[in-house]
């Protein structure tokens, strides 16, 4: 080995030698031998290496996604970097993801908090629980980039995302011209099941257009047994069978597109609606007596509910890079409407132990018309102080108007009768105003963001059938205080 100047030092017996030189990059240089005797100096030749150059064949660098990532307050599961997303609806992507949890009755919860609000390209739904179950069950895996999950929604946020967000980010084709893919998928656990979508997208140096169309259908068949007792000192047991035979017919669908006004100022237009029905078949059969072992009597209560909900959304939507610096403005437009109505006939008819009929009971049906109307505009403003300090702040206006209507009626000798005492409409008109500001300060591996929203709620609720006006007028100041260190 040399010093930093090329020296170095043998320490060798008398004999004959030659030196080999030897550098990364370059040829081996060989001295030719001489003599080394104890007394006599030897002067070696100029070493000098000449470069070693070689065509390597083509070298591929890959770069992959991790599944997950943590940035800027969300964990982030990129679906394509997973295996095991392949296949699935979106719903079932959503029990991949971390922290996120679906119980039995498909509700979901985040880090066992309810009230998630789960949004599409980080735009609201506006759609009941429900109608988001039937929406992620029409979706396909294939159709999703990444699935962000946010615990802890800062300031940015409306005051109802408490349970924390969960934002799927869907793919849009980035090369120019046409692409597009389709999913069929299709089983039986008795009943035909079946999820098909298809994803189109046209892209152009100033403008792209994209569409979906998703089409899912469940059927199952529930049993479920139970067994209570009243109590007192002379409790009845009552032995409870029930059977339900739901049907889900949901489709779903988008079209928007985008005009990129130039490489930093894009606005952009979207329509999207789902359209679900949901028919239930189901049976109730209840043995009442002194024990499990004796009955006196049975009641027997078949029922059939049928909903129908449409819903269909619009947006307007800009978005403005203002500099190199990462100052940055959107603007999104939105309104929506919801119609759907909820339909059940229940007959109640009472049995003696051996089958006989005994009497009928109560026979009843409700009818319940809705509809909902939503709009909302808000503005978000980025501002870069510097390299280390950021200011985030922004403002919304939201208004919802609903109506209501349940309709109660008893048949009586074969006629249907309505019952004023259970029956209601009611007339909801909600206005909501908001604003909020948030700092974050990165000092190394410390972050450090401090938030502010406020938020004003002007409501009335009208019970028409009761003559009932209730008025609200409420004041929110929330704050968003967070602390994060890296290790």
């Amino acid at each position: 080995m040399t010093d930093q100047d090329g020296k170095f030092t043998f320490i060798a017996a008398i004999n004959r030698y030659y030196i080999v030189s030897s550098s990364i990059g370059y040829n081996k240089f060989r001295t030719a031998d001489f003599q080394l005797s104890g007394t006599a100096d030897y002067q070696l030749p100029d070493i000098i290496l000449t470069e070693n150059s070689k065509n390597l064949k083509e070298v591929s660098i890959t770069a992959a996604k991790p599944i997950l990532e943590r940035r800027a307050g969300k964990l982030i599961f990129n679906v394509d970097a997973s295996p095991s997303a392949a296949g699935l609806t979106a719903l079932e992507l959503l029990n991949k993801a971390p922290g996120v949890t679906i119980d039995h009755n498909e509700n979901i919860s985040l880090a066992g908090k309810s009230n998630v609000l789960v949004t599409i390209d980080g735009k609201q739904t506006y759609l009941s629980s429900t109608e988001v179950i039937n929406l992620l069950k029409s979706m396909q895996s294939s159709e999703i980039e990444s699935v962000e999950v946010i615990n802890n929604p800062g300031s940015r946020y409306d005051a109802n995302s408490t349970g924390g967000i969960i934002n799927i980010k869907t793919k849009k084709g980035l090369s120019e011209g046409f692409n597009g893919n389709a999913a069929l998928s299709a089983g039986f656990n008795k009943y035909l099941l079946t999820t098909n979508t298809i994803n189109l997208n046209y892209r152009q140096r100033n403008f792209n257009v994209f569409g979906s169309y998703g089409y899912n259908r469940t059927e199952q068949k529930r049993k479920t047994d139970i067994d209570r007792i009243t109590p007192g000192a002379d409790p009845l047991y009552f032995t409870q069978k029930n059977i339900d035979h739901p049907v889900i017919n949901a489709q779903n669908f988008k079209i928007g597109t985008d005009f990129f006004l130039s490489p930093k100022h894009t606005i952009g237009f979207l329509a999207k609606g789902t359209i679900s029905h949901f028919d239930q078949q189901s049976s109730s059969d209840v043995n009442i007596g002194k024990s499990f072992l004796i009955t006196d009597s049975v009641i027997k209560t078949p029922s059939a509910i049928s909903n129908v909900r449409k819903n269909f959304a619009y947006n307007i939507n800009y978005k403005g890079i203002l500099d190199t610096a990462g100052q940055e403005i959107s603007i999104d437009a939105d309104y929506s409407t919801f119609d759907g109505t909820n339909n059940a006939n229940y007959i109640n008819r009472f049995y003696l132990p051996n089958g006989d009929f005994l009497k009928d009971g109560l026979i009843y049906r409700s009818l319940s018309p809705s509809n909902i109307d939503i709009k909302a505009i808000k503005a978000d403003y980025t501002l870069p102080i510097n390299k280390k300090v950021k200011l985030e702040t922004g403002i919304k206006i939201a208004g919802v108007k609903s109506n209501n209507n349940f309709i109660y009626e008893n048949n009586v000798n074969g006629s249907w009768i309505f019952d004023a005492t259970k029956s209601n409409q009611f007339l909801y008109d909600e206005k909501v105003s908001a604003a909020y500001a948030t700092l974050n300060i990165t000092l190394g591996k410390l972050n450090i963001e401090g938030g502010l929203r406020a938020e004003h709620t002007n409501s009335t609720g009208n019970s028409v059938t009761t003559s009932q006006l209730t008025k609200k007028n409420l004041y929110q100041f929330l704050s968003f205080p967070f602390i994060k260190q890296e290790y």
